[in-house]
């Protein structure tokens, strides 16, 4: 049953269909609403002859596993079902020959006669938003081991907040800060607005064309743990980086800002995210090494 049920999954669609159910329920939707939110938003999906089947059938699959399934999902893919087997009509979009996509229907069917499983459970998402707001600063100890190799140890890296970045999960989405990182010359504590002035800062990566370097970056790091090597040490208003690369897209939909700095907002290109791990804090090393000279 399991290997024909595979042939349901063959167009991207279905794939897409199961998928969004299962966020919606992970982001604290009931099984009824989730389906009227799913009809709602693929209206031209439904009117679509090879997809407006599929789409049915897959809520029924995806619903009936989960023991959620839902009256008007069962009374569709019933009608759907009676009507092509009348008809003699199997729908392409379900992989293989005729006999296969008529057994896969055949399938279906018997589903909706058995009575629907237990609910199972569904581990919603839990979100993330930073308390990180615009200019707020923090300071970390380097004292990884590779960090003696580079004489770098015993410095600070510099964590200069510009906005918050939106990261979408299911329906929301988690909130991190993009930052400017720098490193101090020495080994003394930044306290002042001309002592992080005076640290370096830390280039992400350089693109191939042109002298524009990538500054920005996502810090990701959730964990209480984390936040304990970092200490707060003020907001400032900084000198940002003027060689910084800027965005090609004008097109920034998908991400949303808390605030937005006129200079340095979603003008310019954010590098690769990061996690305050040894492994990563060595790798912002490497860059800072490789880009930057002192």
């Amino acid at each position: 049953m399991k290997k024909l049920l595979k042939n349901l999954y063959f167009r991207e669609t279905a794939y897409s269909v199961k998928e969004e159910f299962i966020d919606l329920l992970k982001s604290g939707f009931d099984e009824f609403d989730a389906t009227n939110k799913m009809m709602n938003d693929n209206l031209e999906l439904l009117d679509d002859d090879e997809d407006g089947p599929i789409f049915w059938l897959v809520l029924l699959d995806t619903q009936w596993n989960l023991g959620r399934l839902t009256p008007i999902v069962k009374e569709k893919a019933l009608d759907l079902i009676k009507k092509q087997f009348k008809k003699e009509y199997y729908p392409s979009s379900i992989d293989g020959d005729i006999e296969e996509r008529k057994a896969v229907l055949k399938l279906l069917d018997e589903k909706l006669k058995i009575e629907t499983p237990i609910k199972k459970k569904i581990t919603q998402y839990k979100y993330f938003r930073t308390s990180w707001k615009h200019r707020d600063t923090f300071i970390c100890k380097i004292s990884t081991e590779y960090s003696k190799k580079l004489d770098l140890h015993g410095r600070y890296i510099v964590f200069y907040t510009l906005y918050q970045e939106f990261w979408c999960k299911g329906v929301h989405g988690d909130y991190f800060p993009v930052v400017y990182l720098k490193i101090t010359k020495d080994k003394s504590e930044p306290k002042t607005l001309d002592d992080i002035n005076n640290c370096h800062f830390i280039r992400i990566f350089k693109f191939t064309k042109g002298p524009e370097f990538v500054y920005k970056t996502t810090y990701l790091s959730k964990s209480k743990a984390s936040m304990k090597k970092l200490k707060y040490i003020g907001k400032f208003d900084i000198y940002y980086p003027r060689d910084e690369k800027k965005c090609q897209i004008e097109d920034y939909s998908y991400t949303k800002v808390d605030f937005y700095d006129e200079y340095n907002g979603d003008r310019h290109v954010i590098g690769n995210s990061f996690k305050l791990s040894n492994n990563e804090i060595n790798n912002l090393l490497d860059s800072f090494v490789k880009f930057n000279i002192e």
